[in-house]
């Protein structure tokens, strides 16, 4: 308690001593006051809790409390701990761990499940069509960061997506006790591991098969690799396999004869008395194209950008990119390319920019610290930069929230790092949009990054940047892959690669799904303007081949897009009609759902997975081993903390009751006792 506040309860005590007398002490000399003592008494107390209150005076007052260390107990969720009958296993110890009485007096038990996502669950269904134990770790790394908070993880130990969980286990703060369930014993077993194969394939030639056939088992044994098309073999390959030689890798060319979708069947013959054949069999599709765009990337020099900006282009199968040198390209050569990337043009680009014109073909330029821009200021008439100083400049981007050519990827530019290009200013721009614009030092300029012109007959995109790559490498370490980075790219090629708008209703969605994957569809809807559309209703007609079943969905708007998840499919082929409500325009399309369940692909549980994790593992009779550990073990054992607090005298309800009291006595007595 403060000095002060000190000084202002004495002043209180005084106060009220000074009313009670004055009321009842001095009068009583010119009337009868009957009582008068009790009378001050009972004012002085009453002015002062009033005082008091008013005052209100804060003081210290300490808390003792027992905090208990945090259980996770995570089970897994997937379908492959019911296929390897481990469903009760995992029921059992989970209950035996949440029931026991000793463990919850010990531990803050917290409940968790896990397929392709964490679950705050007490109770696992095993329905899951995948499973990330990774992904899991890691969300309950960020949940729980002390380092007394064991983890008890109850699974197969078989992952189908994310990176494996040993990884995402070593950010775990705290101990993993790894509970094994399912099956355990290792049968002979040949399977299809992996199988690689483009989506897309070119009329009249072939197309590569890459499949990965793996054997666990001691004894030597011949199996045959079948590749079926309808109930015609295309393909057939002998395979043998020992304790030796536990895996082969089969490379195939198939013939693309024939326009549209095309299903194979690759199929493992099965070994005497194996027990899992659900592995056995892999379906895939193939969708076979009359043409396949090529772009042409030209530079007069070598640089990163180059590598990365086909990588990109060439993520697209329909689209085949190749770097050429500008001093050794022939005239000629120019009319094999529909797409055309002008990286840092000198004046050797002059006969390419002559045959674009003559042309009218579209183009990407993409400028530099190389580049030459007083030639480019002659030789085109989309821009002109003049450089003011020899000198780079480094910049960010940022998206223009007005572009609307287009919907473009949803990408943070600011975080990703600066490009580099001359120093100089951007003028005379052609009718247009800029979808990326300059930031330096995080003030935003109106000089372009990334700009389209749009002359209604021909489209040029320009690009004022080089180290592009960095951007490419900044997506992979953000979200492990190059998807974002690549569509950003394709983009740009795709608007410049047709004078045509096109239609405003675009649908987007993979053509080839497996059992139990998620559907997701992805639309953009424009007016007539060609303007960004929010308010549209978009209804999906999804109809089933097989059996001419129909379901109906609605496309919901997010974040620029309109969305909606189809759920998980049966297998089969299926075709769907998108139509925007009350208007003409609508799309259709066709995609695959294979017979492909990934959950049921394993025979046995991943024991050795689990042991990199930790050096011991349980089992699912091992429950009374494992209640023993986490209950000797002192890291785990609850903790004493006092807690010192201010708290101020007018929380106290009873003071406030206890003035309410005496002022209530004092109105009663008074008037009891004939006082006004």
């Amino acid at each position: 308690m403060s000095l002060i506040t000190v000084l202002f309860l004495g002043i209180a005590v005084l106060l009220s001593a000074v009313a009670a007398l004055g009321l009842y002490y001095f009068p009583r000399k010119k009337k009868s006051v009957k009582h008068w003592k009790y009378f001050s008494v009972l004012r002085f107390f009453t002015v002062l809790v009033g005082l008091i209150l008013l005052i209100n005076p804060k003081f210290e007052q300490n808390q003792v409390r027992v905090e208990k260390p945090n259980l996770v107990v995570v089970s897994d969720n997937s379908k492959s701990v019911r296929f390897l009958k481990g469903e009760k296993q995992a029921k059992r110890i989970l209950q035996e761990i949440l029931q026991d009485q000793e463990i919850k007096e010990a531990f803050n038990v917290k409940s968790f499940t896990f397929d392709e996502e964490l679950h705050f669950s007490r109770t696992p269904e095993f329905t899951g069509n995948a499973s990330n134990p990774g992904k899991a770790l890691k969300q309950l790394a960020r949940l729980y960061p002390e380092s007394n908070a064991p983890l008890i993880l109850i699974t197969d130990g078989n992952a189908t997506q994310g990176t494996p969980p040993v990884y995402a286990a070593r950010k775990y703060q705290s101990e993993i006790f790894p509970v094994v369930v399912g099956d355990t014993t290792q049968h002979a077993d040949v399977y299809i591991d992996l199988l690689n194969v483009n989506p897309y394939a070119f009329l009249d030639q072939r197309f590569p098969v890459e499949i990965f056939v793996n054997y666990q088992g001691d004894a030597s044994v011949q199996s045959k690799l079948l590749i079926k098309k309808g109930t015609r073999v295309v393909h057939e390959t002998k395979l043998s396999f020992s304790a030796d030689k536990q895996g082969e890798q089969v490379e195939i060319m198939l013939p693309a004869k024939r326009i549209g979708k095309h299903k194979y069947t690759t199929s493992i013959t099965p070994l005497n008395q194996e027990k899992n054949i659900q592995n056995n069999q892999r379906d895939f599709y193939i969708e076979v194209v009359d043409q396949q765009s090529k772009v042409l990337i030209l530079s007069s020099f070598l640089h990163p950008d180059l590598g990365a900006l086909k990588k990109s282009i060439n993520s697209n199968k329909q689209r085949q990119a190749h770097i050429k040198i500008i001093d050794e390209l022939k005239q000629d050569d120019l009319s094999e390319y529909t797409n055309f990337v002008l990286y840092q043009p000198n004046q050797n680009f002059e006969w390419v920019f002559d045959y674009l014109d003559k042309t009218q073909k579209n183009y990407v330029l993409i400028g530099g610290t190389k580049t030459d821009y007083n030639f480019l200021n002659g030789i085109q008439s989309s821009f002109r930069k003049e450089l003011k100083i020899n000198q780079n400049e480094e910049f960010q981007a940022q998206l223009n929230e007005n572009f609307s050519l287009y919907q473009p990827s949803k990408i943070n530019f600011l975080d990703y790092p600066p490009l580099s290009d001359q120093f100089g200013e951007i003028s005379n721009l052609g009718k247009g949009q800029a979808l990326l614009q300059q930031n330096i030092n995080g003030v935003a300029t109106q000089q372009p990054v990334v700009y389209f012109v749009d002359s209604g007959q021909r489209r040029i995109g320009l690009v004022f940047g080089e180290n592009l790559w960095q951007w490419r490498v900044k997506n992979f370490a953000d979200l492990a892959n190059f998807e974002a980075f690549d569509l950003f790219i394709n983009d740009i090629i795709q608007f410049l690669g047709d004078n045509n708008r096109g239609e405003r209703l675009k649908v987007e969605m993979k053509t080839i799904f497996n059992q139990g994957e998620p559907i997701r569809m992805q639309a953009q809807y424009v007016d007539k303007n060609y303007r960004e559309d929010a308010q549209a209703t978009i209804n999906l007609r999804v109809v089933k081949q097989e059996d001419d079943s129909i379901q109906n969905y609605s496309l919901n708007y997010v974040d620029g897009n309109y969305v909606t998840n189809l759920g998980a499919l049966a297998p089969g082929s299926y075709t769907f009609t998108a139509q925007v409500e009350g208007e003409n325009s609508l799309q259709t399309g066709d995609f695959v759902v294979t017979a492909f369940d990934i959950e049921e692909q394993f025979n046995h549980a991943q024991v050795s997975e689990l042991n990199k994790i930790s050096d011991t593992l349980y089992y699912s009779e091992d429950f009374l081993s494992l209640k023993t550990k986490l209950l000797q073990t002192d890291v785990y054992k609850p903790v004493q903390r006092t807690l010192t607090k201010k708290v101020e005298l007018i929380e106290f309800k009873w003071l406030l009751a206890l003035w309410v009291l005496l002022l209530s006595l004092e109105w009663f007595l008074r008037k009891y006792n004939g006082l006004t």
